[in-house]
């Protein structure tokens, strides 16, 4: 592309105030998740439940909405418009769920995690994340070798030590 092309965001404006990410790193979030949920076979059996449904992801303090569908257990991008079920968070309660510093129904409960539409898939959804078993200080070793996991692995338990104070 010419030098003199204005660079394009990976996070675009969207109606009504909210944000939409850019097609190229939604489709690379939305690989890092498939591919982790199929690289579990367990967890890929419990995506037939789900098949042919659709899920929005609304981070409201962002504002962000990540569309996702399941096909083949597959997870694909969703099509904007209608889920057939909502999960309403915000993204700190995310990266705390991810960290497992919280459980889904701690967070809904205390009305900071709320489902709406299918409530019956918001809950599969809700436990194909307490099913998913993410050790990320042995995936930075296993990915990035020595010393570059030890690095990462640090970092993480800095990141995860900020959100527990």
């Amino acid at each position: 592309r010419p030098a003199t092309s204005p660079r394009r965001s990976a996070v675009a404006p969207h109606r009504q105030g909210t944000i939409a990410l850019g097609e190229g790193k939604r489709q690379e979030a939305l690989a890092l998740l498939d591919n982790a949920i199929v690289a579990d076979d367990a967890l890929g059996m419990r995506l037939t439940a789900l098949e042919g449904r659709s899920v929005c992801l609304h981070l409201t303090d962002i504002p962000c909405r990540l569309y996702f569908r399941v096909e083949r257990r597959r997870v694909t991008a969703g099509g904007r418009g209608d889920a057939d079920a909502t999960i309403r968070t915000t993204l700190a309660d995310v990266k705390r769920l991810a960290l497992r510093l919280e459980d889904p129904e701690t967070l809904f409960f205390s009305r900071r995690l709320c489902l709406e539409g299918n409530t019956e898939i918001g809950l599969r959804v809700k436990n194909l994340i307490d099913a998913f078993d993410f050790d990320p200080e042995a995936h930075c070793r296993d990915v990035l070798g020595t010393p570059f996991g030890e690095l990462a692995t640090a970092w993480y338990r800095h990141v995860r030590g900020l959100f527990n104070s």
